[in-house]
């Protein structure tokens, strides 16, 4: 599957050497694109403009708890590369598609429900790609075929909806202690 912008131009342009300035332009980009589809989301939904900051911080700690996660997990198979910093502007690339989300926001808010409708469709399409990009770089730095890729990638989402399963066991099991406890009594 080939890119618009190929992972493997862009991982030779971060490479060692160069590192510092891409880095650099990579954390801007990534704090100009999460900014963009906070803006987007509030332009659809004006009633979240107090919330405004706390996304902003939110979606970025997002990012880099996955960069984290993705790390960790990785090195239990093997060593992708030697520092967080190499990892990080590939894994921006994959979300450059977010900078679409305000001009979509912008155009289809005026056009009511349709508009709307228009909106989450191309927000999906946008999420979309942005999931098989972030497949695509953690293909190419870990070597791995593309169903490897993928399942590092929706991991965290396993292991979420797994605590979130412990959870509601835990909790019937409360519930059903106690119904017991209440018809005993």
């Amino acid at each position: 599957m080939t890119s618009f912008f190929p992972i493997d131009r862009w991982m030779q342009a971060s490479s060692e050497e160069s590192l510092v300035l891409p880095l650099r332009e990579s954390l801007i980009s990534l704090g100009i694109g999460l900014f963009s589809w906070i803006l987007a989301e509030l332009t659809i939904a004006p009633a979240l403009h107090s919330l405004l900051v706390g996304l902003w911080i939110f979606y970025i700690g997002c990012f880099f708890i996955f960069t984290a996660w993705y790390f960790r997990s990785s090195r239990l198979f093997q060593t992708p590369w030697t520092s967080y910093k190499a990892g990080i502007a590939p894994l921006v690339w994959a979300l450059w598609p977010l900078h679409l989300m305000l001009p979509a926001a912008l155009i289809t808010v005026h056009l009511g429900f349709p508009g709307i409708l228009m909106y989450e469709i191309g927000k999906a399409c946008v999420i979309v790609s942005v999931l098989s990009r972030t497949v695509e770089v953690l293909q190419k730095l870990n070597a791995w075929p593309r169903w490897g890729a993928l399942l590092l990638m929706l991991s965290p989402l396993a292991v979420a909806f797994g605590v979130l399963l412990v959870v509601v066991l835990l909790g019937s099991l409360g519930v059903m202690v106690g119904a017991l406890s209440f018809l005993k009594h």
